[in-house]
Formats: C-alpha cells, structure tokens, sequence
C-alpha cells in the first residue's frame, strides 16, 4: 500500500512516498436517486449518496494496526431539487456530514474534527436574459473544521 514512510538523512527524520506493506480496504457505496412526485412534491428530486469504508494498515513506525491515513470512516450527502417550471425557478439544498479523519507522518499526527456538516440552500431562475442565476446561502451551520496537530522529536514511534 503506498503511503509515507520515515525516513532519516544526516540524523534527521522525515517523510516520504513508499510502499508500507499490506494493508486491506474494504468500501460499501450506496446511491439513489428518487423523484418525489408519489410524495406531492412535483418535479421534484432527492439524491442520496452514502459511503462507508474500514481500512487496515500496520504502522511502520510502531508496529500497531491503525486505519489508513486520509480516507473517513463514513460519509454522506442528500440534495434536494425542485423545479417550478411555469415560473422558472428551481430551488433546493443540500446536506453532507463526514466522520473525522487522521494522518500519520514520521514526526506528525493530524486529527480533522469530525464536526464536518455542511448545509447549503439555494434558488435559481432563467427569467434574467435565459441565463441561469442563481442565489444561494452556503455553510448554514458554521463551517465547522477543527484540526488538531501533535508533533514528535525525532519519529512518532519513541513517543
């Protein structure tokens, strides 16, 4: 699996891209889409996507099983859409929410909160010259990112 590897040159320790060794992934994918019209809602769509993932990887430096560095564990996103074509106007929004995510580096350990939703809204019209514009508000809850950091002398396996 390719991932960073310690590396050490004239007493410092730093990373680079290798190979470090086996690992295993395994990814479940779930999308849909479905119009809404059974609902009352006439032209109107709901897409849904929905991915979760367990990896495994043993740590070069420690030698412990861990996850991969970068990918989430889960994630998803809905967006909404409908259509008033008599008015031209169409209007939706959309939600995605993430699990946290880490990397693992030589002399670094990175955290990414997993506080990560996003909900956008918006509405647009072809009324202005057959041009679509469009209005939206985006980040409705705050965007919502907190990174932590932890940094090592010399490799993240002596801590």
């Amino acid at each position: 699996m390719a991932g960073w590897l310690a590396a050490e040159r004239n007493g410092s320790v730093f990373d680079t891209p290798g190979n470090i060794g086996d690992a295993s992934r395994l990814d479940l994918l779930l999308s849909a889409t479905t119009p809404l019209d059974a609902m009352g809602l006439s032209n109107a769509v709901l897409d849904i996507d929905l991915s979760w993932n367990d990896t495994e990887v043993t740590d070069p430096l420690t030698g412990e099983t861990r996850r991969w560095s970068g990918p989430r564990e889960w994630g998803g996103q809905m967006d909404f859409r409908q259509g008033l074509p008599v008015r031209q106007v169409a209007w939706g929004w959309d939600f995605s929410a993430y699990a946290d995510s880490e990397a693992f580096r030589a002399r670094e350990y990175r955290a990414v909160d997993s506080g990560e939703r996003s909900l956008n809204a918006f509405v647009e019209t072809t009324r202005l010259a057959r041009v679509t514009s469009r209005l939206g508000v985006r980040h409705m809850f705050g965007n919502i990112h907190n990174r932590e950091r932890a940094f090592f002398t010399g490799s993240r396996a002596m801590a």
